[in-house]
């Protein structure tokens, strides 16, 4: 099934707050329910990397998750 992010971008952070360790983290849930969504899949870009993006795109590969919210 075809995952849709939306595009966004962020402008307000100082190369101080970019370390070794920061990251975006992207949850993906499920839409069958509204009320019993569940987390199904999680994944991760590190900021430091954001740079040698081609065109600043990148593809996420997202790894299924079995968390129930």
């Amino acid at each position: 099934n075809p995952v849709f992010l939306e595009k966004f971008s962020i402008d307000d952070l100082a190369p101080r707050d970019i370390t070794d360790e920061s990251s975006l983290e992207f949850q993906v849930y499920s839409s069958h329910h509204i009320t019993r969504r569940h987390l199904v899949g999680m994944a991760s870009v590190y900021l430091k990397d954001v740079d040698g993006f081609e065109n600043g795109q990148t593809e996420l590969v997202i790894l299924p998750q079995a968390f129930f919210r």
